[in-house]
């Protein structure tokens, strides 16, 4: 037998890969441990790419879309259009998106999106964020023959960890057709029994058609969430990427063929309760998206702060601060809108980012009705903004949308609040009114 060579590739944060070892090993093909940093021309040696879950970078912003501009993924991308196989688990499946490795369109573009999980049952919010279980899943019903299932039956079912927070695929309406006739959508979450039920707990986090692993249309790169890695109920996946290497298998020629439409950056003007939160310590998030800009060639400085909108009274809001369901008070603080001005304002880029489906504001806002039995609420929402400064702007102001770190517009809503108000926090000012938000 041929001696594969399997490279594990890891970013700052990642973890698993000694269960992508063990799983490379149990296949009979031989991992190689590569590091982020580590010298790129190693990778050319190596037949396939694990590229392992975790948190890299802390999932800084939203999950693998810092990772997802590393040179390594570059390489990875030049060494997939060879016609080697890579495959994401997790984490890796959100680089792989991010990156638009997945679905693989001919400008690369991130054109889907992995979000915020959303445990769902006939409507109910029973919880967002993390998940960790053990879930079943098989073959979609028009999947295209790839390297990852060639050692599958359509009846397989297989039994596997999945533990992630942001594992829920959203995909437009008109690519997710496009997608299915291609035989893209490879894996689905179902029931022991191979039944399909969109409702939790057999679609663990919400994704649509209960999605649960994706390719490419040449059928070399597969995104999957759950960990295949951590049983050997996994190892028929391994074991058809050995099993494709050895036989020289032929990958399908042809592109997938999309264009998402361009991001339409909308004005925001509110009546509602308008909350800013910022942190007491030193915001990790921000700094590591502005060594991210730095890492392409844009010099700015990042600031991030949390955003509720509330539908209530003066009266509702105090008991709604009262309850410190919205931000810890040991750790955060609120914010005012000072007053800035016009030559300020042009050396800044300010944005309201907000999830299309805003499930943590509904949680939150259960928790609210519910547990502190707070009435009058009448909407709750949860957004980020992001505030980036720069001396040269207006150069790079494209560059820094285009980069895709702020928002991904599958999933997201965004916001240009640039020309209404800055958020330059004052130092050491923790303020006690909420802000009201003003076009």
């Amino acid at each position: 037998m041929m001696s594969i060579k399997v490279a594990i590739v890891q970013f700052p944060g990642s973890t698993c890969e000694r269960e992508a070892m063990s799983a490379i090993q149990r296949s009979g093909m031989e991992p190689v441990s590569f590091l982020w940093n580590n010298d790129i021309g190693l990778l050319d040696a190596c037949d396939a790419y694990v590229i392992v879950g975790g948190f890299s970078y802390n999932d800084r912003s939203r999950a693998g879309v810092i990772a997802s501009i590393d040179p390594v993924m570059q390489e990875i991308a030049r060494q997939s259009a060879l016609g080697k196989l890579v495959l994401g688990i997790g984490n890796g499946a959100q680089i792989l998106v991010e990156s638009g490795l997945v679905p693989g369109t001919e400008e690369r573009s991130t054109c889907i999106a992995l979000t915020s999980n959303k445990r769902v049952y006939f409507d109910k919010v029973l919880g967002t964020g993390f998940y960790n279980a053990w879930t079943s899943i098989k073959m979609h019903e028009k999947a295209a023959p790839n390297a990852f299932t060639i050692g599958l039956l359509p009846e397989d079912i297989l039994n596997i960890p999945l533990a992630h927070a942001e594992g829920r695929f959203q995909i437009p309406e008109d690519l997710l057709e496009k997608m299915t006739e291609a035989g893209t959508v490879v894996f689905q979450y179902c029931s022991q029994e191979g039944k399909l039920d969109p409702q939790f707990p057999v679609n663990p986090n919400g994704s649509v058609c209960n999605i649960a692993a994706v390719s490419n249309y040449a059928g070399n790169v597969l995104a999957i969430m759950p960990h295949p890695e951590r049983t050997e109920n996994g190892d028929a996946i391994f074991n058809s990427m050995r099993d494709f290497i050895e036989e020289k298998e032929t990958l399908r020629a042809g592109k997938f063929d999309y264009q998402l439409q361009p991001v339409e950056m909308m004005g925001f003007k509110s009546s509602k309760k308008q909350l800013l939160v910022d942190q007491v310590f030193v915001d990790n998030e921000a700094v590591s998206i502005q060594l991210a800009l730095k890492q392409l060639g844009i010099q700015a400085q990042v600031k991030r702060y949390v955003h509720w909108e509330l539908g209530v009274t003066e009266e509702v809001l105090e008991k709604v601060l009262a309850s410190k369901a919205l931000f810890n008070p040991k750790k955060e603080f609120m914010v005012e809108r000072p007053v800035v001005s016009d030559s300020q304002k042009s050396d800044a880029l300010v944005l309201l980012v907000r999830a299309h489906e805003d499930f943590v504001g509904q949680q939150k806002f259960q928790l609210l009705a519910n547990h502190f039995e707070i009435d009058g609420i009448k909407c709750l929402t949860k957004g980020v903004v992001w505030q980036i400064t720069s001396t040269n702007m207006t150069q790079q102001k494209h560059a820094i949308l285009a980069s895709g770190l702020l928002f991904n517009p599958v999933a997201q809503h965004v916001y240009d609040l640039s020309d209404a108000f800055d958020f330059q926090c004052l130092p050491g000012k923790k303020a006690t009114k909420n802000m009201q938000v003003e076009k």
